[in-house]
């Protein structure tokens, strides 16, 4: 055999040799893909290829108590715009900007910025979205991304924003009953997986739903939406006429802790919440503390009543100064020398805070401290309401002869609104001090409705020291000299309440202004309704009595009728009507001629 053919079958049977080898190599490394770890690289195609998506659940519908809508999920939906993909900028500004009420100006800022996909709308109602998709459809507009979403509207606008709250623009719930009941309202997402192909289009019939979504539960509140609607016109008015720092109204039903209404000024509405200032949004009703002044009063006699230090007949005298210590307490509104001889009635009546410093000083500072203490001043009175802060209660070894005193007639403590008409609805009640409340039911997806008992916090006084302190505060409004007298009475039924005016601290210091309250009930005999009226810092009429009773009583005539109340009027009033009513009717059918 020649050399050379030798040499060529030897190369021949390298390289055939190679080719065996490499065939192998390629088989095993195929084998290792497709079956070693054939799991390890499936989950990365399907990571490239398959995605997870959250399928966000239907929120729950928030009601008053005869279930009206407060709160409800509709269906909306955001543009987008992808810079990159736009065709004919001119024609998308053209007919996009007054579509999106957009200005040019802006939209080409968008589309010259450095995002590839920018939000030129969220949260648009279904209409205006429709409208949108129109157009891009009619028009072939490139660039623009629609997608469908749900959108939670508040029909009443700002009624009741502050107890509702609401949700950011990606509908997380932020504030109020949208977050503390966000357990039944927000339900549980689903997941549904989909393929896509290489240009990130969804593969058709490669969907499919991993976990399905549950809504979330309706919910019932106690708010009355009449009452609340009430409130929040008569508050407006005080708001307007008396300029104040800010304003709060609370309506409850003491017979078992249910907030009817509660309402806050400044104010906001929840469709639009961003807005409006951060300080607008706040809940004050529950979240801010006042010294209140002589509308702890009753809370103090009703507290020393039931210790047995005082009796109803307990006699102080005031000449209208007290030394305390190196102090001096004195009545601000006073006759020549003083009251005299008063009561624990007529300290009520008249708000003798000489009197008052003497029952606290009698009760001593330990009674007083756990006084405070019973009423559920030392800490968050109700976990209903997102925000709700403790009373700001100063050390027992802190207190001493003057800090009892001033404590008597409301300085030196400080407790939010929410606690204040907590603490009266207990003592109109029979003396139960009830947690507030604000839902009422839940109303689940299979249709069953799981309801809320009141839960009692406790009991300060006994049912006959709450009747004895009921009779006691009527005097403020129907005594001679009650300090409410002319400001709060509301003809043919019985109303009791207490006014306070607090020298109000600011940085530490004693200012001129003043925190004007009133807390009143009715009827006294049978008290259904507790309404608390806050004016902090009014311009005009600076007292309790003038400035927070009259709203007051506005608030409580006008709630009557939704409670199915109807005031005795005396037989006067009735002769007054029944000659007004034939002129009335004369001067109609002349109208009408």
């Amino acid at each position: 055999m020649r050399n050379w053919e030798k040499g060529f079958k030897k190369r021949t049977s390298w390289i055939a040799s190679l080719f065996v080898i490499a065939f192998i190599a390629l088989i095993g490394n195929l084998f290792e893909l497709q079956v070693i770890r054939h799991s390890y690289y499936k989950k990365i195609v399907e990571k490239m290829t398959v995605k997870k998506k959250e399928i966000q659940p239907h929120r729950g519908t928030i009601y008053d108590r005869k279930q009206r809508v407060l709160a409800v999920e509709l269906l909306g939906g955001s543009i987008f715009l992808r810079p990159d993909e736009v065709k004919d900028a001119n024609l998308l500004m053209c007919k996009l900007s007054p579509a999106l009420s957009l200005k040019e100006d802006d939209l080409i800022k968008k589309l010259l910025g450095p995002n590839s996909v920018v939000a030129l709308k969220r949260n648009i109602n279904y209409t205006t979205f429709q409208k949108v998709k129109k157009i891009v459809e009619d028009y072939n507009i490139s660039g623009i991304e629609l997608q469908v979403e749900r959108k939670r509207v508040y029909p009443n606008g700002y009624l009741l924003s502050h107890v509702l709250g609401f949700l950011d623009i990606d509908q997380n719930p932020l504030e109020g009953c949208e977050r503390v009941f966000d357990r039944y309202l927000g339900g549980k997402k689903g997941i549904i997986e989909s393929a896509y192909d290489v240009r990130g289009n969804p593969i058709p019939n490669l969907t499919k739903v991993i976990q399905n979504p549950q809504d979330g539960d309706n919910i019932i509140l106690t708010i009355n939406l009449d009452i609340q609607r009430i409130v929040e016109e008569e508050l407006d008015k005080a708001y307007q006429q008396l300029k104040p720092q800010c304003a709060i109204a609370i309506v409850m039903d003491p017979r078992n802790g249910d907030i009817l209404a509660l309402a806050n000024r400044p104010t906001f509405d929840p469709n639009e919440q961003a807005k409006y200032p951060n300080a607008w949004k706040r809940n004050r009703a529950a979240t801010d503390v006042y010294e209140v002044g002589s509308v702890l009063k009753p809370i103090i006699i009703a507290s020393a009543l039931q210790e047995g230090i005082i009796t109803p007949s307990s006699r102080f005298y005031c000449s209208g100064k007290l030394k305390v210590n190196n102090r001096t307490i004195s009545c601000v509104v006073h006759h020549s020398g003083g009251h005299g001889s008063v009561n624990p009635e007529k300290i009520i009546e008249v708000s003798c805070n000489v009197g008052a410093a003497q029952v606290g000083l009698k009760m001593g500072a330990k009674r007083l401290y756990e006084t405070l203490k019973k009423f559920g001043f030392d800490k968050p009175i109700t976990d209903e309401i997102l925000g709700a802060a403790p009373g700001m209660i100063p050390p027992l070894k802190d207190w001493d002869s003057v800090r009892i005193a001033n404590v008597s007639f409301g300085q030196g403590v400080a407790i939010t609104p929410l606690h204040l008409i907590s603490a009266f609805c207990s003592l109109v009640n029979g003396g139960i001090l009830y947690k507030p409340r604000i839902l009422k039911a839940v109303v689940q997806n299979d249709g069953k409705i799981r309801t809320f008992k009141p839960e009692v916090i406790s009991q300060p006084i006994s049912p006959e020291v709450s009747n004895l302190i009921r009779n006691m505060m009527e005097k403020v409004v129907s005594g001679k000299e009650g300090t409410a007298r002319n400001y709060a009475n509301i003809e043919g039924i019985k109303v009791g309440g207490k006014t306070g005016t607090a020298q109000k601290v600011i940085n530490g210091v004693f200012t001129d202004e003043v925190v004007a309250s009133f807390v009143g009930f009715l009827p006294v005999s049978n008290p259904r309704l507790v309404i608390l009226v806050l004016i902090d810092q009014p311009q005009t009429n600076r007292w309790g009595a003038t400035a927070a009773a009259p709203v007051f009583k506005q608030i409580a005539k006008r709630s009557l009728a939704c409670l199915g109340i109807n005031p005795q009027l005396t037989q006067t009033t009735l002769n007054t009507l029944q000659a007004v009513a034939p002129q009335r009717s004369h001067s109609f059918e002349k109208n009408q001629q």
